[in-house]
């Protein structure tokens, strides 16, 4: 499947699961409603098939909304001490994707999964050392890999002359990233709860008279 079709219909599909309940969890953090925040998906998966080009710069429109929703989550947190384990996060994941991208074999015998799962779940899994908040963990998740996106394709610049701001495979790893970041936050929560009703039925089990 071309990488722009995925993004699209990855975003769209997150859309309806949000619309229909599935992801309350970042959309009550994130003071949207359920049909503002599937809205939003759409809009981003659907803006990832346009370009705007000028001169010598192209820019992914579904990359530069991505941005700048993340730029007002990030204006949007108070402390600043959050602020900058924020960004910490950030750096964290861009670094740790840039070092697969850029030294990492690109050979797909050299991955247990592709490089479309394996670059997206080291960037969630990156953005868990910091937090366990699902909406901080997927934005510095998706921020993280569409800098170390960024940087990798534009390394050599000069050859083509043309700086790129996304593109239809830095879309498929923001899609990806998006859903695996989904999929771990619900796994998360899911052990969370298990492990606290395990607590209780301990607790309730010793207290129960003999």
């Amino acid at each position: 499947m071309r990488p722009d079709v995925f993004a699209l219909i990855t975003f769209w599909v997150a859309a309806v699961m949000f619309a229909t309940g599935w992801g309350n969890r970042y959309v009550e953090s994130s003071g949207l409603k359920n049909g503002q925040f599937a809205a939003v998906l759409l809009l981003i998966g659907t803006a990832g098939d346009f370009n705007l080009e000028k001169a010598n710069l192209v820019f992914n429109l579904g990359a530069v909304i991505v941005g700048a929703l993340i730029g007002i989550f990030f204006g949007s947190i108070r402390s600043w001490k959050q602020q900058i384990q924020f960004l910490l996060a950030i750096v964290t994941v861009a670094a740790v994707d840039l070092v697969f991208m850029v030294l990492v074999p690109q050979d797909p015998a050299f991955y247990l999964f592709d490089e479309q799962v394996v670059y997206p779940l080291a960037a969630v899994m990156s953005a868990y050392l910091f937090s366990r908040k699902p909406l901080f963990c997927m934005n510095a998740a998706l921020f993280g890999i569409l800098m170390a996106g960024v940087i990798q394709h534009n390394r050599f610049q000069t050859e083509t002359g043309t700086f790129l701001f996304g593109d239809s495979d830095i879309m498929e790893l923001l899609a990806s990233t998006m859903i695996i970041s989904f999929v771990t936050d619900q796994l998360v929560h899911m052990v969370n709860l298990l492990f606290y009703r395990l607590w209780r039925r301990h607790e309730t089990a010793e207290g129960d008279p003999t």
